[in-house]
């Protein structure tokens, strides 16, 4: 169930619920002569089911209304509970089994790319490559919460986001020794000499690319093992000097 039909159902419900205490109202009023005060606090008592005692003895016309507010009351509850519970159970058994698929696949895969840094860009490379490469696995160390989620675009090429700090465990579950090439371009050198030495700990022939902040990293970088290095600052100064 889809959060827009599970809103859209408890909508349903809810004004279910408001018809019914209303008829409550009016019910006490016109069938036992309540004031406005009695008849609200008679409804509330009936669809709270504490079972307090009546304002006054009721007729028998208003027992019977009374016998079918409860049931009505009763179903409609028992309704949007049952709303409720399919709509938590079906999310937590879809992420489940979404979970459970992107793992085999994550087992199985090859010449696929790894990439991580900081979000917006990563973001951007990730949608000027996603349609070269058959994979690509996007790792965001930034996230609160971990969890795993896959995206089918309308070309068939999947990328696997995955929200996890990356260390030797993650990468060896992303196949990190079958990827053809990871890209780590955080604007902290630190992070990507960092990822380097993993990654090139578990696969010595991994082409990697990575970005750096300043000149001087660049040269720690390829001794690390990064076989391309981008220096932001050049690329951005090289940019703006071929607008003027």
């Amino acid at each position: 169930m889809n959060s827009e039909i599970f809103y859209k159902r408890l909508g349903i419900a809810l004004i279910l619920l408001s018809l019914i205490f209303f008829t409550g109202i009016l019910g006490f009023i016109i069938i036992e002569d309540y004031s406005i005060f009695d008849a609200l606090y008679e409804t509330i008592v009936i669809f709270s089911t504490v079972g307090l005692s009546l304002v006054q003895p009721l007729s028998s016309i208003g027992r019977i209304f009374v016998s079918i507010l409860i049931i009505f009351n009763i179903c409609i509850y028992t309704y949007a509970i049952s709303i409720v519970t399919a709509y938590f159970i079906d999310r937590n058994l879809s992420k489940s089994l979404k979970k459970n698929k992107v793992e085999k696949l994550l087992a199985n895969i090859s010449s696929h790319v790894i990439i991580c840094g900081d979000k917006n860009l990563v973001t951007e490379v990730v949608s000027k490559i996603k349609n070269e490469s058959n994979f690509i696995v996007m790792v965001n160390e930034n996230h609160e919460n971990n969890f795993i989620e896959m995206d089918n675009d309308k070309n068939q090429n999947k990328l696997i986001t995955i929200n996890k700090k990356i260390d030797e465990d993650l990468l060896t579950k992303i196949n990190v020794n079958t990827a053809k090439v990871f890209l780590t371009l955080y604007k902290k050198d630190n992070l990507n000499i960092d990822n380097i030495f993993l990654v090139k700990k578990l696969n010595n022939n991994i082409k990697v690319v990575s970005v750096a902040d300043n000149l001087n990293s660049e040269s720690k970088l390829k001794k690390m093992g990064s076989d391309e290095v981008m220096n932001l600052s050049i690329i951005g100064a090289n940019y703006i000097s071929s607008l003027v």
